[in-house]
């Protein structure tokens, strides 16, 4: 597992850019297979503990199944993920972190949280 610091570019419908400081942490092939049956037994794991909850087990187990395989081949694709994405508005001009779950990858639309516009990190 690695750290990265880069630097993107953050766009708004302000004609000048702000820029966007990303951590991003990538993962070769045997940490991201460790990182993906973790996920897949964390769920599998509250299925088989939901078992025992009267009527909600008809819905809770299914449903923990089903999202533990779909945790289990997200995380086996995602190369890289952002673990902190700061930048500043270029809109608003306020500083902030910016809300980018799962794999990284750029261009990627963002929002924010005060001015709620639409922002772009490219």
């Amino acid at each position: 597992m690695t750290e990265t610091t880069q630097t993107y570019q953050l766009t708004g419908y302000n004609p000048t850019p702000s820029t966007a400081t990303a951590m991003i942490r990538s993962f070769d092939k045997p940490e991201r297979m460790k990182r993906a049956l973790k996920g897949l037994v964390t769920f599998w794991a509250a299925a088989i503990g939901s078992i025992f909850i009267p009527v909600a087990h008809f819905l809770l187990v299914p449903s923990f199944a089903l999202y533990g395989a779909y945790t289990f081949f997200e995380r086996l694709g995602a190369q890289q993920v952002a673990v902190a994405v700061e930048g500043t508005c270029p809109d608003c001009g306020k500083p902030q972190k910016l809300e980018t779950g799962g794999r990284w990858h750029v261009p990627r639309n963002v929002a924010c949280r005060y001015c709620q516009r639409a922002l772009k990190i490219s």
